[in-house]
């Protein structure tokens, strides 16, 4: 059953619902019209359970709705695009990770989730530069970071705990 594409879509789409949840239903508003949230955390879970495809998938998605719900309806496809480049690059570093050191370990979870949150602050820069000037695109920087750290260490330490307690290995 976890090599099932039909049990893999359902895995995605109840990510991408928990994803926006903790995106929208939790948003701290930072002072350039943009917020913090929790949605990251879920979406380094998600990559590391289900894949770059699919973590990929519930990552852009969630993510993206919980920009239209919020109103940031001109974010929502720079935001599928982010969220679905974190998902993969954090799968990839962790399985790179994984072939060098052979077991599971904190530490390829870590460098997982650094990569995928440097490229979301590296995404938000480079789509908020012509949209707002450099300055502002600069001043982001800080809240995406905050959002960067919160989610990589949270969404690091829960599979690390889903993955211990043996859930990851039972369901994916």
């Amino acid at each position: 059953m976890k090599k099932n594409k039909l049990f893999k879509l359902c895995c995605a789409a109840v990510f991408a619902a928990v994803i926006c949840i903790f995106t929208f239903a939790f948003p701290v508003p930072l002072p350039n019209k943009g917020y913090f949230n929790f949605g990251d955390c879920f979406i380094i879970v998600a990559a590391l359970c289900l894949g770059p495809l699919w973590g990929g998938v519930a990552a852009g998605v969630g993510a993206g709705l919980a920009d239209l719900i919020l109103g940031y309806t001109f974010y929502a496809p720079a935001t599928f695009i982010i969220k679905w480049l974190m998902a993969v690059c954090c799968y990839f570093v962790f399985k790179a990770f994984l072939k060098i050191n052979k077991r599971l370990d904190i530490l390829g979870i870590a460098l997982g989730a650094i990569t995928a949150e440097i490229v979301m602050i590296l995404g938000y820069f480079v789509f908020e530069i012509p949209l707002y000037g450099l300055g502002v695109a600069v001043a982001d920087i800080l809240g995406n970071a905050i959002q960067g750290v919160i989610g990589a260490v949270s969404g690091s330490a829960l599979f690390g705990v889903l993955y211990k307690t043996g859930a990851v290995k039972k369901l994916f």
